[in-house]
């Protein structure tokens, strides 16, 4: 395995000695020499390999597989999968095929699920340090000479330089074609093509072009600032006068308020100016539909936030990297590191630990989403004439979105359906219909039957078992009267009980249009004026001409600013004077493509959620001055009108005045009056006040720093009200080595029904600083926040604990090195539905046997995995210790060759621990956490995951063999709160020995003992103890060949069920190679399965059957050409009893 410096060991591999090189490093040299069929690099050449990193949320399809990853070369030790949540998936629960870079689930992924999926690939340049989740024996330091290498040819593709006048082009991609084919599987047909090109057509005209035609099943992760998608095509051409691109991009129009967007599409944008006049065009394929939620946070609740459609549906699939995340008026940023983590398949918001989510937070989120009805059409083009050298500016847009109504995707409307559109005009409830059809005695899958009150509902009977087939359509939470089950079956729950009813929403092609005009002028450094006319024209149903006169609506904005820095004013010095007025107005109908409201317009103009025009007139005045450091004054004056219901009066100003040194006190009012009165006699008019007041210190002091505030906020609506009292104090340094910083908060809420009375009071604790290279060997983070909640109606207490801690201590002399990291933080899980449904045979992934669902690739079950829609809130702790100790780095060259304290020198310690747990988000919060090895503990855990990793290296230095022992433990528990009880526990202990005779013999013997249990409500438990021997001889022909053979003794028994088994395994095989271009490779097993009962579960033997059993694998490896590599493999199974399987794959990649 890795390590800052020196090799611990890794497992033997068969064609070379790789002396000087670490395990991963050789291995990633071996995939890359078998795959272009180049030369094994030498460790100095391993070297200059770097490992790249990637992740991403892989969406389900609803099967365990195969999912194609994007990348080859992937580090197999380094392959995570998490849920969004953040519990981690144990090496038991997938499969990984490094040779072709595709995944295997253990269960079936749901398509309304994902996991977050994270890799290393393509070593260039080793980090300070790496792990691995599997710990491997190591090899001899020298088993024999390296082999002969197949292929002269560099792992790069070849660059194809296109030479011509005034020009330098680079090309350089590769393409393969693959072919599978088995008995078990159809005939499938891959190809891939990744295509780059760079550089100039002249000497003014440049060129990128990226194309690549690779299928994908995933989205980039919302854990990185950074996404990398998978781009099929871009195409880039830019001069001096002229540029344009083609394919997948971001387009951002922002200069103007009224007609700005940001939208990401896949089209052509050109971009021209010729003298004064700058044009912009784009035509394109819309990708999504841009929408905004408002969220009220909740306490102790970090996410998931869901975001939910402009219908009101939750679980959407987002863009990715489109959203933008505001909490309490503060854009935040995406990282795991930072503010927020988003699953973009899901449209679920988590909140990492830095930002503490109350019920006081306001969360802001633009954002576009998929809406798979119709093919979207998308046009933009803004034109601009600059005219007077250019301080005058005029400028036009025209946007225009649209669905092609005979263009659906995925389904197809009936002229019925068509007429019912037609009938509907814009409104929504007209689109539907009844989701239930009556189709005969025992040919549906529902029965209507009456509740004891009267009302009827539809009961599932079963799959025909009953008179109706009913389509359910989702309502929004607690809006419908039915609940999803799982596996298509929904559940009555009663009236408002439920998210689903029985009805069918047809989908609407709708037609949006702007076109705006705008004006922008500035005589001088000091004044700009800005002004913008635009008018809308949006169709929510273009196949009907009803409800069409409320189509267009206009909208105006307009704003003068001014700004002068350093001038005199009657003497006085101002060191700068800001000003600016704004005047803005649109009427009912008006309809941007983008938010032009403020982020938190709702809080400063305290709006009433009644309102339900929106037509609008806003002016503002915003002066600011500054006389000096911490000597500023600003203010606010505007007035909100919206219709004949609301109207709003805001003012507010803030104050800075110096302190001792640099320090200041902060004084600032916000206070803002409104009117309601409401067109509906049914809803009460009023008075609305809101007011937020804030007294500040901030006082610096050597190398400290203090920061003290007061803030008071009222929001008072016509029957009910909220205020808020908030006192803070904060204490930091931020030294050269050390960073520190501690505060302390208390909120006071009060409640307003008709008198204002206590509502609960909130402390909040919060410590966090970083230490770094203590003496160079330390360097630590943490962070701990502590929130308590009192609620003075109820008695009750609730206690939010967020946490952080990393710790990398690195010894001098490299003998000892520790890694700890500590993440608390609120999350939650989704009640899921296991069921397991029949299909054809051999075309399933599971079979009934004896009472359980075992594994077959040819069975004739699928597990289906969803969630029911009930979701838990949880407290999620999550820890990782990593410790490496090679005692022999202690000792000085004299002491290593001296007795006894030789022995020291022998040993390598490599210990991994990680604890994942989930429990009840009101769960208490000891000391004891901070111990390693102890697991969060509560009366109601949800989930508990536990992997244990010990390897203990004997390298004694008077002889070339050496022994390892290892130990491995995985835990992972659900508890009966999530659907079913389920339990898997496995346990392995194994002891190695490698022994080496001559230069080119080999001889490995291993004793394991195992034990693995698995628990699953509803189905037979098993606890199998086993106990085996192996021995594998290895003998080297010549550079580039060698056979093996293998012997294997397995004895297991199930103590729930009372079964033995003894397994017998012979295999042997054969690496040849004739040539530099050639490499054949050949593998048979035979094993025999003995049990004293006719039938043997599939934990039992590694899944074989009792009888004989064969495996065999056979391959060809070519070199046609210097960029043409061939490669064909066969390979199959034979199970006692069963049908053989059989699977062929034929690759063909060139490089250019």
């Amino acid at each position: 395995m890795w390590r800052k410096k020196g090799i611990i060991g890794c497992r033997f591999l068969k064609l070379s000695d790789r002396a000087g090189m670490n395990f991963k490093e050789y291995l990633l040299a071996v995939a890359i020499s078998i795959a272009g069929f180049l030369p094994i690099p030498s460790a100095s050449a391993a070297n200059e390999l770097s490992l790249e990193y990637d992740s991403f949320y892989l969406r389900g399809t609803g099967t365990r597989g195969p999912y194609q990853l994007p990348h080859l070369f992937i580090i197999s030790e380094s392959l995570k999968l998490s849920r969004p949540a953040g519990a981690e998936l144990s090496s038991a629960e997938f499969e990984f095929s490094a040779s072709n870079s595709t995944l295997y689930l253990g269960a079936p992924l749901s398509v309304t699920d994902s996991l977050l999926v994270t890799y290393r690939y393509f070593n260039t340049e080793l980090k300070k340090r790496y792990y691995h989740r599997e710990l491997n024996a190591p090899a001899p330091a020298a088993t024999a000479e390296k082999p002969a290498p197949i292929s002269k040819v560099d792992h790069q593709p070849a660059a194809v330089p296109v030479k011509e006048k005034d020009s330098s082009l680079e090309l350089k991609g590769n393409k393969t074609f693959s072919i599978e084919a088995g008995n078990s599987r159809d005939l499938q047909f891959k190809q891939g093509l990744d295509l780059s090109l760079q550089g100039k057509i002249t000497e003014e005209v440049t060129v990128t072009a990226f194309l690549s035609d690779r299928g994908d099943f995933y989205s980039p992760a919302g854990s990185t600032q950074r996404l990398e998608e998978l781009d099929k095509l871009r195409l880039e051409i830019s001069s001096p006068n002229f540029s344009g691109s083609l394919g997948d991009q971001q387009i951002d129009f922002t200069e103007n308020r009224l007609t700005g967007f940001s939208k990401k599409i896949k089209g052509i944008q050109s971009k021209a100016k010729f003298s004064n006049i700058f044009l912009e065009t784009t035509v394109a394929n819309s990708k999504g539909t841009f929408h905004t939620n408002q969220i009220h946070g909740e306490d102790g609740k970090q996410g998931p936030y869901f975001l939910s459609s402009q219908t009101g549906q939750t679980r959407i699939t987002l863009l990715s990297g489109t959203e933008k995340v505001w909490l309490d008026g503060q854009l935040l940023q995406r990282d795991s590191d930072l503010d927020y983590t988003i699953d973009y398949l899901t449209g679920s918001l988590f909140f990492t630990s830095h930002r503490l989510i109350t019920s006081q937070s306001l969360i802001r989120v633009d954002f576009e989403y998929t809406q798979e009805d119709f093919s979207k059409k998308f046009v933009a083009t803004r034109a601009q004439m600059a005219l007077q050298d250019g301080t005058l500016k005029i400028g036009g847009s025209l946007i225009s979105e649209g669905d092609a109504k005979d263009s659906p995707l995925g389904f197809s409307l009936s002229e019925d359906q068509k007429q019912i559109l037609t009938s509907a005009g814009d409104s929504y409830l007209k689109t539907q219909k009844s989701g239930a059809t009556w189709v005969g005695n025992n040919l549906g899958d529902y029965v209507l039957v009456s509740d004891t009150l009267g009302n009827s509902y539809y009961q599932y009977a079963g799959e025909k078992q009953g008179d109706y087939q009913v389509q359910f359509s989702y309502v929004g939470e607690k809006a419908g009267g039915y609940i999803y089950q799982g596996a298509g079956i929904f559940t009555y729950q009663g009236d408002k009980q439920g998210n689903y009813t029985p009805l069918q929403s047809l989908p609407t092609p709708r037609s949006h249009r702007l076109l705006g005009l705008d004006l922008a002028f500035q005589p001088n450094s000091d004044w700009q004026v800005r002004l913008e006319l635009a008018q809308s024209n949006l169709d929510q149903n273009t196949y009907s001409k009803l409800d069409d006169g409320d189509n267009r609506g206009w909208g105006f904005d307009s704003r003068v600013n001014f700004g002068k820095n350093d001038w005199n004013f009657l003497g006085r010095s101002i060191k700068q004077l800001r000003a600016s007025t704004r005047v803005f107005v649109r009427d009912e109908n008006f309809s941007p493509f983008s938010r032009i409201e403020e982020t938190e317009s709702e809080r400063i103009w305290n709006l009433n959620s009644q309102v339900q025009t929106r037509k609008e007139l806003k002016w503002d005045f915003n002066p600011a001055l500054v006389l000096g450091q911490n000597l500023s004054g600003s203010a606010y004056f505007g007035k909100l009108r919206k219709g004949a219901e609301f109207n709003s009066t805001r003012e507010s100003w803030n104050v800075i005045l110096p302190s001792l040194g640099s320090g200041n006190f902060s004084l600032s009012s916000d206070n803002t009056r409104s009117h309601f009165m409401p067109l509906s006699d049914s809803l009460h008019s009023g008075k609305l006040a809101w007011k937020n007041q804030r007294y500040g210190w901030y006082q610096p002091f050597k190398a400290w720093t203090i920061k003290s505030a007061y803030t008071l906020e009222q929001r008072k609506q016509i029957s009910t009200g909220q205020r808020w009292k908030k006192f803070e104090i904060g204490l930091s340094s931020n030294a050269s080595r050390l960073a520190y910083e501690a505060g302390w908060a208390k909120i006071q809420k009060h409640s307003f029904n008709y008198a204002w009375q206590p509502n609960s009071s909130t402390r909040t604790w919060r410590v966090r600083g970083s230490l770094r290279e203590w003496k160079k060997v330390l360097t630590s983070n943490w962070e701990f926040t502590r929130n308590q909640i009192d609620y003075q109606l109820t008695r009750q207490k609730s206690n939010q604990n967020l946490a952080l801690w990393q710790l990398d201590y690195s010894s001098l002399r490299g003998f000892l090195n520790l890694d700890l990291n500590y993440l608390l933080n609120q999350g939650g899980v989704d009640l899921k539905s296991y069921n397991y449904v029949q299909v054809p045979e051999s075309q399933g992934e599971y079979r009934l046997e004896n009472g359980e669902y075992v594994p077959d690739p040819q069975g004739n079950y699928k597990l289906l995995i969803e969630n029911n829609g009930n979701f838990r809130q949880t407290l999620s702790g999550e820890k990782s210790f990593h410790f490496t100790l090679e005692p022999g780095r202690l000792l000085s060259s004299a002491e290593a060759n001296d007795g006894a304290k030789n022995f020291w020198s022998w040993l390598h310690s490599d210990t991994y621990l990680r604890l994942q747990s989930q429990v009840a988000g009101n769960s208490g919060l000891g000391f004891d956490f901070l111990l390693p090895w102890q697991a969060l503990e509560s009366d109601t855990s949800y989930v508990e995951n536990f992997n244990l990793q010990q390897e203990l290296k004997i390298t004694p230095s008077f002889t070339k063999h050496y022994f390892v022992l290892s130990w491995q433990e995985d835990r992972k528990e659900n508890s009966p709160y999530l659907s079913q009880t389920q339990l898997n526990q496995n346990l392995r202990r194994t002891l190695s020995a490698y022994l080496r005779f001559g230069p080119a013999n080999l001889l490995e013997l291993k004793q394991e003992h195992s034990l693995k249990e698995q628990i699953f409500s509803g189905y037979p438990s098993h606890r199998v103890k086993g106990d085996g021997l192996s021995l594998t001889y290895t003998r080297r022909l010549s550079h580039a060949s060698q056979y093996f053979c293998s012997g294997r003794y397995l004895s297991e028994e199930d103590q729930f069920q009372k079964i033995k088994s003894a397994l017998v395994s012979l295999s042997p095989g054969l690496v040849y190679s004739n040539s530099s271009v050639t490499r054949w490779r050949a593998k048979i097993s035979w094993t025999k399965v003995s049990s004293g009962t006719p039938y043997i579960n599939w934990l039992l033997a590694e899944g074989k059957k009792r009888g004989h059993n064969f495996d065999w694998d056979f391959g060809l490896d070519l070199k046609l050409k210097e960029t043409f590599h061939y490669s064909a493999s066969y390979r199959g199974t034979l199970l006692a009893g069963r049908s053989p399987l059989h699977f062929f794959r034929l690759d063909l990649t060139t490089t250019f």
